[in-house]
Formats: structure tokens, sequence, C-alpha cells
């Protein structure tokens, strides 16, 4: 046989026929399955994509199966990126993002044999690959400096400086004391949810894109977890139990805020609001570190702080069960009802 032969299907006989003769039919189409093979034992992040095409993780590359035909692997529809070890495979849209343990990549093409690989420079690896996670318009995920993120917008660090917050929500040191090599991740409600293991003690976060000026963090965190799209339920392993998340009763929430920083020391706020879906809620103020005062609010109506000091550094922190609209701090009670 000469490199370019190929086989085509002439006609069906019986499995009984031991033999057969040439008949002089004509040759119909290609037999497109000679290049076909097994799954790689090794196959992991099995990802469904668009078209009828899946891919998946292979050692040291990326393969992709025939479409709509989820047991033919062939060699040729391979991608192995240049001195990276992809780790993690998610998409958003028409697009499959391959997280390394380097630089991430673009994947795009309509058919498993007309895929594109385009590098991002964007040097943040992923290190905990169960924390890659699509969420409609990127993919985030773990890495080294941050949550970072890459999608239509381009690519980012969603905890650092960025346009929408450009003095960031931590540092990488923060960021690296919450053990982020941990971190399981899922979108739930809009919201990127992370679980992470620090100091043997299980914790979570909560980022929220329609928020991003800031990030909420649970004192609690889960083994394992399941998000059942059907029923738009997040499930969660506790130990031997599984629940429903976001279904029992409302935890105290605490909220605080930025340090707001006067370049000389400022006499202190005379009063204060806070409006809220329900009350009572606490409310806490701090000048340099140091509490200065604390009051359970009961209503939306301002009331007095008291004075008799100065700082540069303040600070509020809220708890309550229930949502919070906003907290506002003021000089005077004029002042406070121009805010």
């Amino acid at each position: 046989m000469s490199g370019d032969s190929a086989f085509y299907f002439c006609r069906e006989i019986a499995s009984t026929l031991s033999s057969t003769t040439d008949d002089g039919r004509r040759l119909q189409e290609t037999l497109p399955s000679t290049t076909w093979l097994m799954p790689p034992a090794n196959l992991s992040w099995l990802t469904g994509l668009w078209n009828g095409m899946m891919a998946g993780i292979s050692g040291r590359s990326v393969r992709f199966c025939e479409a709509y035909t989820f047991y033919a692997w062939p060699l040729a529809y391979e991608i192995l990126p240049t001195n990276a070890q992809p780790v993690a495979l998610a998409t958003y849209g028409q697009t499959l993002v391959m997280l390394t343990n380097g630089n991430p990549s673009i994947i795009t093409g309509g058919t498993p044999d007309a895929m594109d690989e385009q590098p991002v420079e964007f040097c943040q690896a992923c290190i905990a690959p169960l924390s890659a996670v699509g969420v409609g318009h990127g993919v985030v995920w773990a890495s080294p400096d941050g949550l970072a993120y890459v999608g239509g917008g381009g690519a980012r660090l969603l905890t650092g400086p960025n346009q929408d917050n450009p003095h960031g929500i931590m540092t990488r040191d923060d960021w690296q004391a919450i053990n982020p090599s941990s971190i399981k991740g899922c979108l739930y409600e809009h919201r990127y949810i992370g679980f992470y293991t620090q100091s043997g003690v299980r914790k979570a976060f909560v980022y929220d894109f329609s928020n991003p000026q800031g990030m909420y963090f649970l004192d609690f965190g889960v083994d394992a977890l399941y998000l059942d799209d059907l029923q738009d339920t997040l499930f969660v392993l506790d130990g031997l139990n599984v629940q429903r998340w976001d279904a029992g009763s409302a935890k105290t929430a605490t909220f605080r805020s930025k340090l707001f920083r006067s370049t000389k020391p400022v006499v202190g706020f005379a009063c204060a609001q806070v409006v809220a879906e329900s009350y009572p809620v606490t409310f806490r103020l701090y000048a340099d570190a140091a509490l200065k005062h604390t009051q359970t609010v009961a209503s939306g109506e301002p009331f007095r702080l008291p004075g008799g000091y100065y700082g540069r550094d303040f600070q509020i922190q809220v708890e309550t069960t229930g949502a919070i609209q906003g907290v506002a701090v003021a000089h005077s009670m004029r002042e406070l009802a121009q805010i």
C-alpha cells in the first residue's frame, strides 16, 4: 500500500460467510475510523465543548474526540503546549481555556481537526486545578498572586489592583496565607465561591462579580461540592452530611469597610446611619485600629457618636443576619443629610 491509500466501503456481507467474490460494485465512502483510538488511559478533565466535541488532558497534551463520537480520540487532534503542563480545563461561550503550570492558553475552533491555540501573556499559573471554573464571560482560577481571570475583557487578577479596584482586595502575602492551593471553586448565583483549608480549618470566601470592591469570608467550609444545574441548587458535603447551600437559618455576617485615611489627624465622626433590610444591626467604629464605639442599631434613623478624640485611619464594621444597603458617617447631622 502507498502512504496515501485508504479503505473504501464496498458492500455488507453476513458475518457467517468465510469468503466472497468481487462483483464489480463501485467503491463508496472512505472508512473514517482508521485513525480513531480509544480514549487514553490517563485522560482527565473531560470537558464538554460545542459542536459535539469533548476535550481532556492526557499527559502533557490536550486531546479532542471525534465530533459526536465520544469513544474516538485520534492522536492528530492533539495540542501540546510549549514548556508547560496542562493542569485544568474550563470553558466560556465557545472558548476553551487551558490552564497550566505556566501561562494559560485560549483554544477555539469549530471542529476537532481545526482547534487553534493562542497563549495568553498572563503569567499566572493554576496552583489549584479544582479552583478552575467557567463563569459565563470568562474563567476564574487560583494563581500564586491571587484569584485570576481570563475572558472576553482580557486577563487580570480579580483580587489584585485592576480597573474595578485600583488598590486591590488582597496582597499576595494575604492571598498566600489562606493556602490557595487547597481551593475548590464553583459558580453559584453569579458569585464565585472558593472553599479552602487554612491551618487544618475549613473556610470559604465569596467573590461577587456585581460588587468587585471586596470579598466575603466565611468561617466554615466543606469537604466536597456539587452544583445541580437542573434544580439550580448547590449541594455540599460536610463530614458525613450532604446539605443544600443557602437553605438553613441565616448566619451572622460581619462587614468591614476599607481604611479611610486622612493626611493628618482629624476630629472623630459625630453621627452615623445604617440602612438595612432588617434590624437590629451591630455597628462598630474604629479609629487608628482602636475600637471607639459599639452600638446596637434598631432602625434606619441617624444616631450620635461619642467625640473627644482625633484619628487618621477610620474603619466601620457592621454585624447582621440580613442585607445592608448602606452605612454612612459624618461630622454633623447636616452633613449626613447631604450624603
